[in-house]
């Protein structure tokens, strides 16, 4: 069969939904099918087609050469491939992608960003969230308000979205596994496709660690609908039938297990990609926050990467460094050919491996600015559950573990760095009751933002 010679297909099934018309073939093999949308909107009219089989997916393409309306399946080869990737091109300029109705309140908050964060925040109010987790404070508990604004906000856009969208889908679980398939492909950029996974119960992390390849999303959307269709006949036959009404902003619609199951699933995955991308970035930005702001304030003056040449007697540091042995130290800290190693995280006791781990990066000697450096270790968590092994672990590599919860932590953190450095500073003297002043007047002489860029 030649590259334009085209297969004939069956007509299985026709399909009017408003100005929509949906046609269902069967595919060459006979084992999947190949599906097609008329769009009849008035003031334009276009269509598009895909094979829906895995196995036809191999050998054959969709030849669009003659238009959205007058397509053909015929056997791969240049011209079909072209063709396919150019109405695919055209699909994307003229169709409105599921994310294109999505509330801009819930565009904004598919990802965390530190741009977002520190204009929400402001220089003061990042201020006051440094200084409190320096006095003891769970910078977790501090930002978790701010998360969950984030995902209510998120959640009523997504209801949103089904009420005036996606609701149409929701009568057949295949139906609406496959125009979420479809969205998908066509989707650009990684906020597009975030949406796109949430309706499928996956986020990127888990596409990325399950699935493994947009590629294989095919077999995967087939999967769910048949997982999805069977565990809402069983939810039913349970609990019995579920039926109601959900009026938004004037649009009512009907609830029934579908409607409020994808809507779960859709919610869930929602929730676990908003909390995770918060919990990175609230991480990474806070470590670099805390550790710039505390090793200022003790006198030691920032660079934006680890220096060439320096002075024996220069008091440096640099934060997020990777060195020679590919381990990553939060920060570094100088003087007087002694050098300090940091790692610090916002590790509690549900997380003790992780701990462990930490007491692992050390190097007893390394080479800095060409200099030969005595390397000491600092270890920086927020709590050390009881039965732990990581203060005996640390003391046996000659580090130092500090528990964030305690507040006096920055006290005992400016002892050790006098004590190794045989240096003083006001910090390490100072009693807790006299922290906290002490901090808000040292903190307004921080610039954080060189520790934000």
């Amino acid at each position: 069969m030649g590259d334009n010679e085209e297969v004939e297909l069956r007509l299985l099934s026709r399909k009017k939904d408003g100005n929509i018309i949906k046609y269902i073939y069967s595919c060459p093999c006979g084992r999947g099918t190949i599906e097609e949308e008329q769009d009849y909107t008035p003031g334009h009219r276009n269509g598009f087609a895909w094979i829906n089989c895995k196995n036809c997916n191999e050998r054959y393409a969709i030849d669009f050469r003659h238009g959205d309306l007058h397509w053909y399946v015929v056997e791969k080869g240049q011209n079909a491939i072209a063709s396919t990737e150019k109405n695919v091109n055209r699909y994307r300029k003229e169709k409105i992608m599921i994310y294109d109705n999505f509330d801009e309140l819930g565009k904004n908050n598919i990802k965390a960003t530190r741009t977002d964060f520190t204009s929400t925040i402001g220089v003061d109010g990042m201020k006051d969230i440094i200084r409190k987790v320096l006095l003891g404070g769970n910078v977790r508990d501090i930002t978790e308000f701010i998360t969950q604004r984030r995902l209510i906000s998120s959640y009523a856009a997504m209801i949103d979205l089904f009420v005036n969208t996606l609701i149409s889908k929701t009568g057949n679980i295949q139906e609406y596994s496959d125009y979420v398939a479809r969205d998908l492909e066509c989707a650009r950029g990684n906020k597009q496709k975030t949406l796109d996974l949430w309706f499928i119960g996956w986020t990127k992390k888990g596409l990325d660690n399950i699935v493994r390849d947009e590629a294989n999303l095919a077999s995967y959307k087939d999967s769910f609908a048949v997982s999805t269709t069977e565990t809402i006949a069983d939810i039913q036959e349970k609990f019995g039938g579920l039926s109601g009404t959900l009026k938004l902003n004037g649009v009512e619609i009907n609830l029934d297990w579908n409607v409020l199951s994808l809507l779960c699933i859709a919610l869930g995955s929602q929730t676990l990609s908003i909390r995770g991308s918060a919990k990175s970035m609230n991480g990474k930005l806070f470590e670099k926050l805390i550790l710039g702001s505390l090793l200022t304030i003790m006198g030691f003056r920032y660079c934006s990467a680890p220096p060439a040449r320096m002075q024996k007697t220069d008091k440096l540091f640099w934060l997020s460094n990777m060195d020679e042995n590919e381990r990553e130290t939060d920060a570094t800290l100088v003087y007087n050919g002694i050098a300090i190693s940091i790692d610090i995280g916002f590790i509690g006791k549900g997380n003790p491996e992780i701990s462990l781990d930490k007491v692992t990066r050390f190097n007893r000697y390394k080479q800095i600015a060409g200099m030969g450096h005595e390397m000491k270790t600092i270890i920086i968590v927020d709590t050390v559950a009881e039965n732990s092994d990581l203060f005996n672990k640390a003391k046996r590599v000659d580090g130092i573990v500090l528990q964030m919860s305690q507040n006096n932590w920055v006290i005992d953190f400016a002892k050790t760095v006098c004590r190794v450095f045989s240096i003083q500073h006001d910090l390490s003297t100072l009693r807790v009751e006299q922290l906290d002043a002490y901090l808000r007047r040292e903190m307004a002489r921080v610039n954080i933002n060189a520790f934000i860029e």
